[in-house]
């Protein structure tokens, strides 16, 4: 197939997730519909995930000029699957056009980025006991082997350092929710945060990277500069406990 172009810009596969971008178009044809096909080697059965489609890509679009399905060529991958990561076999993007021909392209299984997660000490516990209760052993069996290696963070790298981080500043305190995929919302971010600071503002920024599928934390005054990780290591685990100190009130919040 001369006329299709395709390109898988990111796949993260973190615990049983994946997470990736990339585009795909037909010189002459509309992409009707899109989909992940994930093989497993062991039970050689296939799972199927409807991805996100028709997402514009300027930068296909100027490198290829005068195909107007170049504008829009852009698709999306998030979804869980049922089976074990290590016995993921083959990925192809399957889907069809608009007069019912048939795209197939494999995916290498070299273009995946697995990313480890670690636990806390205090989180595993927890965490070891929801994946007993849904048979998922050879999940705990991975899982508890990262955990023997996990080394615990500096208390000042952590979220639970936050309260006690925040009472230490003098005025008061403005948080922007971002993501760190670039274009308009950073700019506007790295603007609305510089005029805060300024004011004498301390700014919180919660970001989502992709490339590790977490949540950073990133603290920032005229002073200070502190990333805080870990947000993600346990759903039930938070910063602000009865016994923490309570922080400054929270004065503006700014959403992109």
């Amino acid at each position: 197939m001369d006329k299709l172009h395709w390109a898988l810009d990111s796949l993260v596969l973190r615990e049983d997730t994946f997470f990736g971008y990339g585009w795909l178009f037909h010189e002459e044809k509309t992409l009707r519909h899109l989909r992940l096909e994930i093989g497993f080697a062991a039970s050689k059965a296939t799972s199927l995930m409807d991805l996100e489609c028709d997402k514009p890509r300027d930068d296909v679009a100027a490198a290829y000029p005068g195909h107007a399905t170049a504008q829009w060529p852009g698709y999306m991958i998030f979804g869980g699957f049922p089976q074990p990561a290590d016995t993921i076999s083959g990925l192809t993007l399957i889907g069809s056009f608009d007069d019912g021909e048939p795209v197939r392209v494999e995916i290498p299984l070299d273009r995946v980025t697995p990313i480890q997660v670690r636990y806390p000490r205090s989180a595993f516990p927890g965490h070891a006991w929801r994946l007993l209760k849904r048979g998922k052993l050879r999940r705990l069996y991975w899982d508890y082997r990262m955990f023997l290696q996990y080394t615990p963070k500096s208390p000042a790298d952590s979220p639970d350092y936050i309260p006690t981080l925040l009472r230490q500043q003098p005025g008061p305190i403005a948080m922007v929710i971002d993501h760190d995929l670039g274009g308009g919302a950073n700019r506007y971010k790295e603007q609305w945060a510089a005029e805060k600071i300024k004011a004498g503002f301390t700014v919180l920024a919660l970001s989502f990277q992709v490339a590790t599928l977490t949540h950073v934390l990133t603290i920032q005054g005229q002073e200070l500069a502190v990333l805080i990780h870990g947000l993600d290591s346990d759903p039930n685990h938070g910063p602000l406990t009865p016994e923490s100190p309570t922080p400054p009130p929270l004065v503006g919040v700014a959403a992109r």
